[in-house]
Order: structure tokens, then sequence, then C-alpha cells
């Protein structure tokens, strides 16, 4: 399954306080700065969940708990499953938390998004880091077809490339 494919479902708020008050988040991120970092399955892992709480109502808690650096170090990993779940989970952060989408705009996690948009990248990535960045400037549509933004690839076609 896709990463941030929670279909718009929205987690109670008394979970998201259980998750703020045991500092479950804060917890998740740690993984970040075990030996593998980012890259390991764990690493991924996180930035997988940090993509569906985004969407799922967590954005804020995500974001308080120091989500950004951790996506940062999605972003400017050379694994390709890592960058394209940082994609992901930016997309996610910034479409579902206005201050995320302030502090990514003219910062290194945009930079970074321009970086692959413009390198090799696989397809899936690509997509995802467009994504990303039309989201980050509300990029819809007729506006981001006037912009010269490619058209997102249709549901599902990416993980059956």
């Amino acid at each position: 399954p896709a990463a941030g494919s929670g279909a718009g479902r929205v987690l109670d708020p008394r979970v998201l306080r259980a998750a703020d008050d045991g500092g479950l988040v804060h917890f998740l991120l740690q993984v970040v700065t075990l030996p593998g970092g980012i890259a390991s399955t764990d690493g991924k892992l996180v930035l997988y969940i940090l993509a569906n709480l985004a969407e799922a109502g967590g954005a804020r808690l995500a974001r308080e708990a120091g989500a950004l650096q951790a996506i940062e170090y999605g972003l400017s990993c050379k694994d390709p499953e890592a960058r394209y779940l940082a994609c992901a989970a930016l997309r996610n952060q910034v479409a579902s938390d206005p201050p995320s989408k302030a502090l990514a705009q003219g910062s290194k996690l945009e930079a970074l998004l321009g970086m692959l948009i413009a390198s090799d990248v696989d397809v899936r990535t690509l997509d995802a880091a467009t994504a990303a960045l039309n989201t980050l400037h509300d990029f819809y549509g007729e506006v981001a077809a006037a912009h010269g933004a490619p058209p997102p690839l249709p549901p599902g076609l990416v993980d059956r490339l």
C-alpha cells in the first residue's frame, strides 16, 4: 500500500492525546539516530507512520515532535524507498498543517524536493516529490498546468511501475 493511503480517515482525538501524552511520536523519531538511521527498515517505517499520521489528523503532533527533521533526512537519503516515503510524508504534513507548510516553503525541504525532481529518480519518487511540491505551493489542476507542473500519475499506476 502507498504511504498516505488513509483515505481521509481521522484519528479519534483521544488517540492523538494519548500518543502525545505518552511521547509516542518523540519515541518513534529517535529511530533516525540509531545505526542505519532513516534508511533502515525501522526508519522507513517511521516515515510511513508520519505520512499516515499527518493525513489522519496528527500533523501538529508530528511537527511538534520534530517530524520535519526526520523527513529532511529521508529526502537526503540515498535509499529510494526512504526518499519516496519522505516525499509522501512531507506532502501530507504540509497539506494538513499550515505551520509546517510555512516552515517548509523556501527551506532545505523545498530545495531537496527540487533536487529530487531534477535528478534521475524512480517514477514513484518523482510523482511523490512533484505532489509534495505542488501541495507546498497550492498548485492544483489548471493552476499547476499553467505553471508547467506535470500532471499527477493516475492512482495505482505508480505502484504498478
